[in-house]
């Protein structure tokens, strides 16, 4: 994950059911980052392009194989 970037390590950001909420919703923008319960707008514009290239690439490895 991209998050070397930053100072703090990626579970200081955000917990597994945000991850997963991230996943289960296939969050495709910021605005869709902000739905969910404690990821707001500060951390959604700071950190919310990371979180969304890595659901991109979730979704797409998912595609491939058909899952």
């Amino acid at each position: 994950m991209q998050f070397k970037l930053f100072t703090i390590p990626v579970y200081a950001v955000c917990t597994n059911e945000h991850l997963a909420e991230m996943a289960k919703n296939r969050a495709a923008t910021i605005a869709d980052l902000k739905t969910i319960n404690g990821f707001g707008d500060a951390k959604a514009e700071k950190y919310g392009e990371a979180f969304l290239a890595v659901v991109r690439e979730g979704i797409g490895r998912k595609d491939e194989t058909g899952g």
